[in-house]
């Protein structure tokens, strides 16, 4: 089942994921635009916090790419999915027709629909996409607890 969380390292909810990946004792890393560009700036910490990779590419779709071809599926975790990022990310899953699973934070599905996706889809390693901040203010923390959940469930289930 569920060993690594990768994610493309973007404050909000790349970040939120990482960070929910770790509490629990998952692997963590993925790749991150050249000079490890957030909306928060430069972020060089990431790459030893989380074992995550630069890309050799500058601009977010290059690692998008990455990110969604070397998972097994993706979870985007938005209150946007018309965002810039969304749109990028769905093309990239279109593209290697992975699965993914769509989370609106306002209104987030029960913890439960996420675990038996992840299992039903024999998702071991994850992408995790969603809304950065500060445009969506808020949504890391909103992000990261609910994660949390779903992959303490799905360390239970193992």
């Amino acid at each position: 089942m569920l060993k690594r969380i990768v994610s493309g390292g973007q404050s909000g909810s790349d970040q939120a994921g990482l960070r929910a990946a770790k509490k629990v004792g998952l692997e963590t890393g993925g790749w991150m635009p050249k000079g490890c560009i957030t909306t928060s700036g430069t972020n060089f910490s990431l790459l030893n916090e989380f074992g995550m990779q630069e890309h050799d590419k500058f601009g977010y779709p290059p690692r998008t790419d990455a990110n969604v071809k070397s998972s097994d599926g993706t979870i985007r975790l938005a209150a946007n999915f018309k965002s810039a990022g969304e749109v990028c990310t769905l093309k990239a899953i279109n593209w290697y027709n992975k699965p993914y699973l769509d989370v609106n934070v306002k209104n987030p599905l029960p913890i439960e629909d996420v675990v038996s996706w992840i299992k039903n889809n024999n998702i071991e390693v994850l992408n995790i996409a969603g809304n950065a901040e500060p445009t969506y203010m808020g949504i890391g923390d909103i992000v990261e607890k609910y994660l949390e959940q779903v992959f303490n469930q799905c360390r239970q289930a193992s």
